[in-house]
């Protein structure tokens, strides 16, 4: 038992897990870095070598993730954002009905899980839309008495599950530059339709979970202060010129198809829309290089973790230290695939929860799970199924993420709805946890 607690792999990880609680994730995951490859015995040059090595993998995704960003702001100041929300709330009156308020009640979360699908996917614009399009939703929201937990559960499970059966946007950069190139550099190569096809039947557990929570949980009315919400002065843009909208929409189209064209480069689509929504007049010469630096800035913090979890894993191969907790975990859990696969998810679940992003665990356990699927048996679908989502159900489930806090930004504003209790619980029972039983299914069943 010693020896398996002195293994690199181990030191690593729970040096990470234990100071990512205590300070920011990066120095987490260099420092577990140092301390898996001095408890691999290896030279602090090595270390420092290999982590370098690393990283270089890694910095393509952090480029995809700043351009993604500055479409994402550059797509936002066209208002269409605000039309949305006048569409929205145009059948809205005071004096509505039980029966007409449940309708619409039903209305405005089908359209909210759209919007969020969709901006990670075909208008990748991230969470960038919840700040803008969220607030002003506010106020016709407490007139139909909508629990805003389920709002939350809704747009959490839009912004998951886009990116892990649709590769396009946010979608390609998982599916494509993250998924697929760790478990290829493990030892699985895999196509995209095999990596989709592994991810169904979490999404369709998740699909069942957002069910249960709008229909069950939160599905009762719940009151909400109204002059409180209107106090708060919520901004209300100014309707976009049709020139505009008509820009946002083609430069949406642009980005599509050269994405398509060039086979997911999603570098090439976003300077192409950036390049698209400057000639069109849409962003004036004077606002694009504000507008490009702000979406850069709102992603450069996972940019940066998601290039140093690339070079922590490759410290962890390099220690010599993945083969021998392979080998001792496949001991342990022998032929036993239902103990190991819910030991690797549940693990998994823990480092996304940590560190805040699913994106940046995939390259931290693929190392690991990758061959220890392979010594115990499992098909390189159910291994897919198993990598994949050790990583995603840490999304919904941890207060640090991207999907979580973008709720809560959009949602809290007005101090009736708190982070934790009315976001983060919420999303951990009907989003993380069905995306956990979800995975184990498909470890068991493909």
């Amino acid at each position: 038992m010693f020896h398996l607690l002195a293994n690199p792999v181990i030191v690593g990880m729970v040096v990470l897990l234990l100071l990512a609680l205590r300070m920011h994730v990066v120095v987490a995951l260099i420092s577990g870095a140092i301390a898996a490859g001095i408890a691999g015995a290896m030279p602090l040059q090595k270390i420092f070598s290999s982590f370098q090595d690393g990283l270089s993998s890694g910095a393509a995704i952090a480029v995809n993730y700043s351009l993604l960003g500055a479409f994402a702001c550059a797509l936002a100041s066209s208002g269409m954002a605000e039309l949305v929300r006048r569409n929205m709330v145009k059948n809205l009156k005071e004096d509505m009905c039980p029966k007409t308020a449940n309708r619409l009640r039903w209305r405005v979360l089908l359209i909210l899980t759209a919007i969020a699908f969709l901006c990670k996917s075909l208008i990748p614009v991230h969470v960038a839309f919840i700040p803008l399009l969220v607030p002003p939703l506010l106020e016709p929201m407490a007139q139909l008495r909508m629990d805003r937990r389920a709002v939350a559960c809704a747009i959490v499970f839009g912004l998951v599950i886009s990116y892990v059966i649709l590769p396009i946007g946010f979608g390609s950069v998982f599916l494509k530059n993250i998924l697929m190139e760790n478990l290829a550099a493990s030892g699985l190569k895999i196509s995209m339709g095999s990596a989709i096809s592994s991810c169904a039947i979490p999404a369709a557990c998740a699909a069942i979970g957002l069910a249960i929570a709008t229909c069950f949980t939160y599905g009762k009315p719940r009151s909400y202060n109204i002059e409180e919400i209107r106090s708060m002065a919520l901004l209300h843009s100014a309707a976009p010129s049709r020139w505009k909208l008509i820009s946002a929409l083609l430069a949406i189209a642009v980005v599509l198809a050269v994405q398509l064209l060039t086979n997911n480069c999603i570098t090439a689509a976003m300077v192409v829309g950036l390049l698209f929504l400057w000639a069109s007049g849409s962003i004036g010469s004077e606002k694009i290089n504000a507008v490009v630096e702000e979406g850069i800035c709102m992603m450069a913090t996972i940019s940066m973790v998601m290039v140093v979890a690339s070079g922590f894993s490759s410290v962890l191969r390099a220690s010599g230290g993945v083969d021998s907790l392979v080998a001792a975990m496949a001991s342990l859990c022998g032929d036993n695939r239902p103990i190991a696969s819910a030991l690797m998810l549940c693990t998994g679940t823990l480092i996304a929860f940590t560190i805040g992003s699913s994106f940046a665990t995939i390259p931290v356990v693929s190392a690991i799970y990758v061959p220890l699927c392979a010594s115990i048996g499992f098909s390189p679908a159910a291994t897919v199924a198993i990598v994949a989502f050790s990583a995603v159900p840490g999304d919904p489930a941890s207060p640090l993420s991207n999907s979580t806090l973008g709720a809560s930004s959009g949602l809290a504003v007005d101090g009736q709805f708190d982070h934790m209790r009315d976001c983060v619980l919420p999303s951990i029972f009907h989003c993380s946890l069905p995306l956990l039983v979800g995975g184990w299914i498909a470890a068991m069943v493909l």
